[in-house]
């Protein structure tokens, strides 16, 4: 499968052809926007649990699933499911049934989170503030990179599911839509 750089190349330049003059500097600009682009190979990307998911569409593989389904046992810990990674995010399902982060530990993370409650409750508290956010399906908060916080308290039933995107710090720093629904 070719990767989004090799598929995608610029408009009206066909593949491995030569430009001239002006053109060139046009070029130079579009492949490092392409490089930016290049993904890891899919085998890297995808998990084995997903790869068995797939289908074909009109020929192409296509990866299918149910994030509510195939959840893994009850267990002491919380259970943290890579779904999709690349150089610039990952995605996972993080799986949580009544746990907390241990007592006086605090989450100090290198890239942003931003998580999303899909199902069950969950209190956030971030270092300094002495009340939790409440968390409910459908509620998403974004954690800038090195903001300390912790995991006050998650439902057991129905377990708590949450997806949570992993990625670097956009440059200048954390720029917030102004158009964006949040409370």
């Amino acid at each position: 499968m070719l990767r989004r750089a090799e598929r995608y190349g610029p408009p009206g330049v066909a593949p491995g052809a030569e430009e001239s003059g002006a053109d060139e500097a046009r070029a130079a600009s579009q492949t490092s926007i392409q490089q930016s682009l290049i993904l890891p190979s899919r085998e890297a990307i995808y998990s084995s649990r997903e790869e068995r998911s797939s289908t074909m569409t009109s020929g192409i593989p296509v990866r299918r699933g149910n994030i509510y389904q195939d959840l893994p046992p009850t267990g002491e810990d919380e259970s943290f499911e890579t779904l999709l990674t690349c150089e610039a995010f990952r995605l996972e399902r993080i799986v949580s049934t009544g746990h907390t982060s241990p007592k006086d530990e605090w989450f100090d993370q290198t890239q942003d989170e931003w998580v999303v409650l899909l199902q069950g409750e969950a209190q956030l508290l971030f270092e300094g503030d002495l009340d939790p956010i409440d968390l409910r399906p459908g509620d998403w908060i974004e954690i800038p990179a090195h903001q300390r916080h912790r995991v006050e308290r998650t439902q057991k039933e129905p377990r708590t599911i949450w997806l949570a995107l992993h990625h670097e710090p956009p440059l200048g720093g954390l720029k917030l839509d102004p158009h964006a629904r949040g409370h």
